[in-house]
């Protein structure tokens, strides 16, 4: 089995990557500090929206693939179907 790999984004770029030994470990990872929700939108134009496209449309093929997925939104983790449910939201 792979060991589960973190990748960390800002801003719709990759800022770090990391490797976990177990995925549940991801919440334990240090939290980003977040930018004003003024700054984030100022930054977010057609280039960055594709980029985020391209990472669900990855995420959506790994779980195809049965690849097990979790994703942290700030101190929030989802897993399982929680995070299916979000996925299809998109």
């Amino acid at each position: 089995m792979n060991q589960p790999r973190v990748l960390c984004w800002a801003h719709a770029q990759l800022v770090a990557e990391h490797e976990l030994a177990a995925l549940h470990d991801l919440g334990a990872l240090p939290q980003r500090t977040v930018s004003a929700q003024a700054a984030r939108r100022a930054c977010f134009d057609a280039a960055r929206y594709d980029r985020l496209r391209v990472l669900a449309t990855e995420l959506a093929r790994i779980h195809g693939d049965g690849g097990e997925l979790c994703v942290r939104l700030g101190h929030h983790v989802f897993t399982g179907e929680r995070l299916l449910q979000l996925m299809r939201s998109v």
